[in-house]
């Protein structure tokens, strides 16, 4: 049993290991490992503070190459110290490594102490002070693989991207060419870089950062997806963090928005969904009162998408026009609007609007028409004379036939009209005539016949 735990232990060790970024850091760390293995728990101590002062001068040079000034301001001292072998330095120097470490934010207050007791075990392993004469200092395994635990858990295994350089450093990011804009892919990206392991004041900073991009700043699309689609991977890998800064942030920072910009809070609601329960009751009152009055297409689409607005949304959305209605459905094609879609196709006044409503409004809907809705469309086809022959619609029909071919079988006398249609006014085969005569071979045996 003892001798299964002890197995286990080194195998813990083995893999982290693995877990450290700096290479030097990783030899001195296995160095610590093999002395634990063999009993030598004063060696590993030792070796385990060595593998941390390795990897802070690893990071701090990381900080400086990203442009930290203060890290800059580091590295030079210690090469200084170092061109000049000034023991004396260099002992002073490695004595505050630790509240270096923490003043670049690098560790927390608590994984400061736990740090701490390794550096003051360190010293009574390294030097000849003794509890008696005849007895050195001899820690415990537990007390040395708990040394090298803390060590990679909190430092070793961490890239050096905390405080203003790092929120410095992931705004550039989101600058670059190459940011995603798809929020998947900027979560991977965030989660292999400087969001890994963050502390909760970069996240933070982060958002308000990004919040007030969205709501106070005017800028190009592409800019602004940029920064949608990175709150949004803040907020789907750290969500409890976000929504507490969203609950203390947010309704201040939209006292700061004008009126004619408030578009920008209904997107941001509907980026991220819980702040709605963040924000203060006065300014939901004014979100509500906004899509009442609103005139934007885009603004009414948004709303129609988050729960406490859809009921306004949706009465406002039946007073769309069809080209306002095209537009609708490319934002937000929902259920609720496919009855009056269908309804304007039926009612198509005209060659060109018949047209554009099978293709603006029918098509995109296609996948939650119900089975009623379209026979109505084709019922339509075949009634309507403003729909049917107008230039290019039975291409159109086509596609729309394609689309919904799974409920076909369902609807064949209607698709057997328009069929009949196709034959008696036209004076030539039609790709669509062609499909329905693949589909259902009776219909061109009916066809010949008449």
């Amino acid at each position: 049993m003892v001798l299964a735990m002890v197995r286990e232990s080194i195998a813990d060790l083995d893999e982290l290991i693995i877990k450290c970024r700096n290479q030097a850091a990783k030899e001195y760390i296995s160095e610590a490992v093999a002395c634990y293995k063999n009993g030598a728990y004063r060696a590993c101590i030792v070796a385990t503070w060595i593998a941390f002062t390795f990897d802070f001068i690893s990071k701090i040079n990381e900080l400086g190459l990203s442009g930290d000034q203060k890290a800059i301001q580091k590295v030079a001292e210690f090469e200084k110290i170092r061109d000049k072998h000034d023991v004396s330095e260099s002992l002073k120097f490695e004595k505050n490594i630790l509240d270096m470490a923490k003043e670049f934010e690098l560790l927390s207050p608590i994984e400061h102490q736990e740090l701490l007791r390794l550096f003051e075990d360190r010293n009574r392993c390294a030097h000849p002070s003794m509890i008696s004469i005849d007895e050195p200092y001899s820690p415990s395994a537990e007390l040395a693989r708990y040394h090298i635990r803390n060590a990679v858990i909190y430092f070793l295994q961490r890239p050096p991207v905390q405080g203003k350089a790092a929120l410095d450093r992931i705004r550039q990011e989101i600058d670059s060419d190459y940011f995603p804009i798809n929020h998947k892919l900027a979560v991977e990206h965030f989660r292999s870089g400087p969001l890994a392991r963050a502390k909760d004041s970069l996240i933070r900073n982060l958002v308000i950062v990004l919040t007030k991009n969205l709501l106070l700043e005017q800028h190009l699309p592409v800019w602004r997806n940029k920064r949608k689609s990175a709150l949004r991977a803040v907020y789907e890998i750290y969500p409890q963090q976000v929504e507490k800064v969203i609950k203390e942030k947010l309704s201040t920072i939209i006292n700061s928005v004008s009126e004619e910009d408030w578009d920008y809070v209904i997107e941001y609601i509907l980026l991220i969904p819980a702040s709605w329960d963040l924000l203060k009751s006065d300014k939901k009152i004014k979100a509500t009162l906004f899509i009442e009055q609103t005139k934007s297409v885009d603004d009414i689409a948004h709303a129609v998408q988050i729960m406490h607005l859809k009921s306004t949304a949706v009465t406002k959305m039946k007073d769309l026009n069809e080209r306002a209605l095209g537009q609708f459905i490319k934002i937000a094609p929902i259920p609720e609007v496919t009855d009056l879609a269908v309804n304007y196709f039926v009612n198509s006044r005209s060659y060109d609007s018949s047209y554009s409503n099978l293709n603006d409004l029918i098509l995109p809907l296609h996948s939650i028409l119900s089975i009623d809705q379209i026979k109505e469309i084709l019922v339509a086809f075949t009634e309507n004379q403003q729909i049917y022959p107008s230039r290019g619609i039975t291409n159109i029909c086509l596609e729309f036939f394609k689309l919904t071919k799974n409920v076909s079988k369902n609807l064949k006398d209607e698709w057997r009209k328009v069929h009949q249609c196709l034959i008696n006014g036209l004076g030539c085969q039609t790709d669509l005539q062609s499909q329905l005569e693949i589909e259902f071979p009776d219909f061109k045996s009916t066809s010949e016949t008449d």
